[in-house]
């Protein structure tokens, strides 16, 4: 086993974010942009029996950025949620989340225990929190985000991604998303 670096997710807050995607390849400009749920949207463009499969979930404590981006106190609990979701054992989409703890009771304690139920599926059905601040960058995968998927690729590969904030509840939600090239 390997040590892995403590809060993987900190380049979350090092990235260059852009407001558009337009740097983005042009076949994953769309994929970017929407608004709806993902699994829905690889299930309507021809994606047969998508599933996730969680990769990591522990606390963790915010840094001075989380803490920013998340109105919380630096040092507050954030639950860090990863899990990759796949086509058959294709992996297509990478996500990181970061959940300020202290909302997670009443209507979203059961973000606690999702395992390999997809946050994607339950944020849609959820209508008390919507999708705001949706930003894009690119990173390389051997970005420390990306440890945990360092079998799939023989060399860096570029891995274009969003992240959004969700908000409705006692604190916003960070939910990222990054489209996973073929792997080598």
């Amino acid at each position: 086993m390997f040590d892995l670096p403590q809060n993987t997710w900190q380049s979350l807050f090092e990235a260059q974010w852009a407001n558009e995607p337009m740097r983005a390849p042009e076949s994953l400009q769309q994929w970017l942009s929407h608004e709806g749920s993902l699994i829905e949207q690889l299930s309507d463009h021809g994606s047969q029996s998508v599933n996730e499969l969680l990769l990591h979930q522990t606390m963790c404590f915010a840094s001075a950025e989380a803490a920013l981006k998340l109105g919380v106190d630096e040092g507050a609990s954030l639950l860090h949620r990863e899990a990759v979701l796949c086509e058959g054992d294709t992996p297509l989409v990478f996500t990181c989340s970061l959940l300020p703890e202290m909302i997670l009771t009443g209507p979203f304690e059961e973000l606690r225990q999702l395992e390999d139920t997809s946050l994607d599926s339950w944020l849609i059905t959820n209508s008390e929190l919507i999708r705001a601040d949706k930003r894009f960058a690119e990173l390389s995968s051997d970005d420390a985000l990306f440890v945990r998927l360092s079998h799939l690729y023989s060399a860096p590969v570029k891995v274009w991604g969003r992240t959004s904030i969700f908000e409705g509840a006692a604190a916003p939600l960070l939910v990222s998303e990054f489209w996973l090239p073929p792997s080598s």
